[in-house]
C-alpha cells in the first residue's frame, strides 16, 4: 500500500503507542520494556500473572514493538502466570494491522477481565 500525504501519518505510527493507547483506554496499563532483544510491551495483571507482546514487520523480520504500523506483519506474545509454571502463547497474523491489533487488544482485556487490573505502580 503506498503512503499518501493523506496517509503518511497513520503509516508511520508505531505499533506500540497505538495499542498502549488502545489499552489505556480501557484501564489496562502496559510499558515498553527493552531487553537484548528489542522493544517489547508488558501487561502486568492484579494476581501477578503477566503478558509481553511484540510484532513482526509484513517480511516476517522480528522488530519487537515498534515496527510502523504501515510495515505491520504480526503481532504475538505470551502470557505467564504469576509463579511461571504456566504459560500461554498467542499469535494474530492476519497481516492486516487494524485485525491484529484489535485481536491483541481483546485479548489483553479479557486477561485483565480475568486476571485484574494491575495499580499503575506495579509496572
Amino acid at each position: 500500500m503506498p503512503v499518501t500525504a493523506a496517509t503518511a501519518v497513520v503509516h508511520g505510527q508505531e505499533v506500540e503507542r497505538s495499542v498502549i493507547q488502545r489499552l489505556e483506554a480501557a484501564g489496562v496499563e502496559c510499558a515498553p520494556l527493552l531487553d537484548g532483544g528489542g522493544t517489547y510491551c508488558q501487561v502486568s495483571f492484579a494476581d501477578g500473572s503477566s503478558i509481553r507482546w511484540s510484532g513482526t514487520d509484513r517480511r516476517g523480520k522480528d522488530v519487537s514493538a515498534r515496527h510502523p504500523v504501515g510495515e505491520h506483519g504480526s503481532l504475538s506474545g505470551t502470557w505467564h502466570s504469576e509463579d511461571e509454571n504456566h504459560q500461554e502463547d498467542f499469535l494474530f497474523a492476519a497481516g492486516v494491522y487494524s485485525d491484529d491489533s484489535a485481536d491483541l487488544v481483546a485479548y489483553i482485556i479479557a486477561r485483565a477481565d480475568r486476571h485484574g487490573r494491575a495499580p499503575a505502580s506495579t509496572l
